[in-house]
């Protein structure tokens, strides 16, 4: 919370000084705080890390950022409506709504499911329901005003809780590193290489500036919380990127809040930390 709330507030204060508005300076704070799930864990789990104290660490911070994730999103979409409360607290409702359903669905309706499958022998089965879940629940948290990404993580917290999410596990990891590969094709397609051309000192200084603060602010975090030197420095060293959830913040943004030229440097600066 700290590194999140501190992150944030150091970036907006940032923007409002060099005379940014205050709604598009509040959207980039929130945006650039969060951290890269999808790199950081491929990259612990490369060096052999898991379940290592930096991975502990690291894990904590990305859940709660990934967890923010709905409440920037609320926040962004007020900001969007012009302080319309009651389109506000009707999204809210519609959200609510759904989390409540997934959660239902997970206990009640997804382990009889993948049970009923288990018994037929056929690993294709579950891996077709697997996806079918997934792909679901990423379609129903986009339509009540959520992020796919949201569903799919609610997606990955169902599966886990029942008998078989070992063999899903096994049998996703082909997967992986193909899915993996193709969202960061995806997100370097976004990038606009003409306005990075077009303002490159601009994005190099904000690209130093990020990185300086984010482990200045991770360091302080992690000491503040008893943890000792070198796991504070390493764990700084790890998390100063921004993050995919950040690229769906800006691209939600982007029709209201965000003039495009900002959205665009700010998918760039993002892709290029």
């Amino acid at each position: 919370s700290f590194q999140f709330g501190a992150t944030a507030l150091v970036i907006a204060a940032v923007c409002l000084a060099l005379g940014i508005a205050m709604p598009v300076a509040i959207v980039l704070g929130l945006c650039l705080a969060m951290s890269s799930t999808a790199l950081v864990m491929q990259l612990i789990e490369d060096q052999g890390q898991v379940g290592a104290p930096v991975w502990q660490v690291a894990l904590s911070v990305l859940l709660f950022q990934d967890l923010m994730v709905a409440p920037v999103l609320f926040a962004i979409g007020l900001m969007s409506s012009g302080g319309a409360w009651s389109e506000f607290l009707l999204t809210i409702g519609y959200a609510v709504a759904a989390l409540v359903l997934i959660i239902g669905a997970g206990r009640h309706i997804v382990t009889p499911v993948l049970r009923f499958a288990a018994q037929t022998g056929s690993r294709e089965l579950i891996m077709a329901i697997t996806l079918l879940i997934l792909i679901g629940l990423a379609t129903l948290t986009a339509r009540v005003g959520l992020s796919a990404a949201l569903g799919a993580f609610l997606a990955g917290l169902i599966l886990s809780k029942t008998e078989y999410r070992h063999q899903i596990g096994i049998d996703l990891v082909p997967f992986k590193g193909l899915l993996l590969g193709l969202f960061f094709i995806g997100v370097g397609l976004s990038v606009d290489l003409p306005a990075i051309g077009a303002h490159a000192l601009v994005l190099v200084g904000a690209f130093v500036a990020l990185l300086v603060v984010k482990v200045i602010i991770l360091w302080l975090g992690a000491r503040l919380s008893g943890i000792s030197t070198p796991l504070a420095t390493e764990i700084a060293l790890l998390l100063p990127q921004a993050g995919e959830f950040g690229l769906v913040a800006v691209t939600v943004a982007s029709a209201s809040i965000l003039p495009r030229e900002v959205a665009q440097l700010t998918i760039a600066l993002i892709v290029l930390t």
